[in-house]
C-alpha cells in the first residue's frame, strides 16, 4: 500500500503499457538530421506543444531539464548576474530552492524568508525593497500540501518590475492554477511526481525573459538546457498528459476527509489544513516518526516523514520549525495518486490502527 506519492508517484498502467512502444521512437537522437531523427523531433515538440496546451501558455516558452531540482536551479542560479540583489522566498520552501537560495547569499545576494503564517500577497509586497529581483514562493508545500495562493500578487509585482516565480512540482495535475491569470513569469515542475518517468523536469519562462545557462555545450532546449534530453521521460510525458483530465478530484477529496476523521480517532492530529492539496495529508502520533513509519513499512504499507530529498539525512521537515515539538516528533506525510482508492486506504487505515496499538506497549 503506497502513501508516498509526494515522493514519486509510479508509472500508471496506461503508461507501462505504452512504454515499448514509446522506447522504439526514443531510441534515435533528436539532433540527428536522418529520418529516425527528425521522426523523434517531431514527437517531442508535439509533447512540448501539449503541455504548453496544457498550461495555457506558448510552446517556445517551454524548456525541458533534468528534473525539478535542475529546474529550480537553472530559474534561480540563471539571474545571478543581476544588479538587483534582493529575493523575497519562504521559509517552508523545497530543497532545491532553499539551498540555491543559500549560494545566491554567498554571491551577494540577500533573501528574505517569510514564515507559513506570512504567506499572503499584502505581506509579500511589504517586504518588497527597489532592489528586489525575484519573488519566488512554493505553490503547494510538498510537506504538508498547504496552498499559497497568492492571489493579485503577480499583478502586482508586474507593476513594480519584479519577477515572480512558482515551484509547482505538487500542484501539477492536483490543483487548479493558471499562469497567465496569475501573470507568473517562472515556474517549475517534475515529471515523476505525476506519474510520469523520472528523470525530467519542465521550465516555463516568459519569452521576454532571459536567463543564463547552467551548462554549456550544444543547443538543445535553445541552448538553454544544452545536452540530449531525456526523450523517453519527454514522450512518457505526453502519455500521462492524456491521463489527467479522466482524473476524480471528488474522490480523493473524500479519501482525504475519511483519512482525517480516522487519524483524530486514532488519537492523532492532522497538521495539514482544510485548504491544501487533498493529496498530501500531515498527521503526527506520540510515537516518533521513525518508529511508526519503520512499523507501517514491516507491515506493507509505505509512507514517509516529509520531503524524500533529505529521507536518509538526519535533517527535520522544514515546516517541523512552525510546529510544537512533539508534533513534529511524530509527524508523518501521507500522500495519495489519483489512482489511490477507498479499499487501499481503508486497508492502510487499519495497519496504521495495529501500528499504534502494538507501539504503544514499548513506548
Amino acid at each position: 500500500m503506497y502513501f508516498d506519492h509526494a515522493a514519486t508517484s509510479p508509472p500508471s498502467e496506461a503508461l507501462k503499457s505504452h512504454l515499448n512502444e514509446l522506447m522504439d521512437l526514443a531510441s534515435y537522437n533528436p539532433s540527428s538530421s536522418h529520418k529516425k531523427g527528425l521522426e523523434l523531433r517531431g514527437a517531442l515538440e508535439g509533447v512540448r506543444g501539449d503541455f504548453a496546451g496544457f498550461l495555457g501558455v506558448a510552446k517556445d516558452e517551454i524548456f525541458f531539464t533534468s528534473g525539478a531540482t535542475e529546474a529550480n536551479n537553472l530559474i534561480l542560479q540563471g539571474m545571478i548576474n543581476s544588479k538587483k540583489k534582493h529575493i523575497v522566498s519562504s521559509a517552508v520552501e523545497h530543497d532545491s530552492v532553499e539551498q540555491t537560495l543559500r549560494f545566491l547569499e554567498g554571491q551577494g545576494f540577500e533573501v528574505t524568508r517569510l514564515e507559513p503564517s506570512k504567506l499572503t500577497t499584502e505581506e509579500v509586497l511589504k517586504v518588497l525593497r527597489k532592489d528586489t529581483l525575484l519573488v519566488s514562493i512554493i505553490l503547494v508545500q510538498n510537506e504538508t500540501g498547504e496552498v499559497y495562493l497568492l492571489e493579485g500578487l503577480g499583478k502586482e509585482l508586474s507593476k513594480k518590475g519584479v519577477l515572480y516565480h512558482r515551484d509547482m512540482v505538487q500542484a501539477l495535475g492536483k490543483i487548479d492554477f493558471s499562469l497567465r491569470k496569475e501573470e507568473v513569469d517562472l515556474a517549475s515542475f517534475s515529471s515523476h511526481k505525476l506519474g510520469g518517468l523520472k528523470g525530467l523536469g519542465m521550465v516555463y519562462k516568459k519569452k521576454e525573459l532571459r536567463l543564463n545557462p547552467l551548462l554549456y555545450g550544444g543547443d538543445q532546449e535553445r541552448g538553454l538546457r544544452p545536452g540530449t534530453e531525456n526523450t523517453l521521460a519527454i514522450l512518457a510525458l505526453g502519455q500521462v498528459l492524456k491521463e489527467i483530465p479522466a482524473y476524480n478530484r471528488a474522490r480523493i477529496v473524500e479519501l482525504n476527509k475519511l483519512i482525517r476523521e480516522r487519524i483524530i480517532e486514532l488519537g492523532g492530529r492532522v497538521i495539514s489544513p482544510s485548504s491544501a492539496s487533498p493529496y498530501i495529508l500531515a498527521v503526527s502520533f506520540k510515537p516518533p516518526a521513525e518508529v511508526l513509519l519503520t512499523s507501517l513499512s514491516m507491515k506493507g504499507v509505505y509512507a514517509s516523514a516529509g520531503s524524500a530529498c533529505h529521507a536518509r539525512s538526519t535533517k527535520e521537515a522544514r515546516i517541523a520549525r512552525f510546529l510544537d515539538a512533539e508534533e513534529a516528533r511524530g509527524m508523518i506525510r501521507l500522500s495519495m495518486s489519483p489512482d489511490t482508492s477507498f479499499e487501499e486506504v481503508e486497508a492502510m487505515l487499519r495497519v496504521l490502527e495495529k501500528c499504534l496499538e502494538e507501539i504503544k506497549r514499548y513506548i
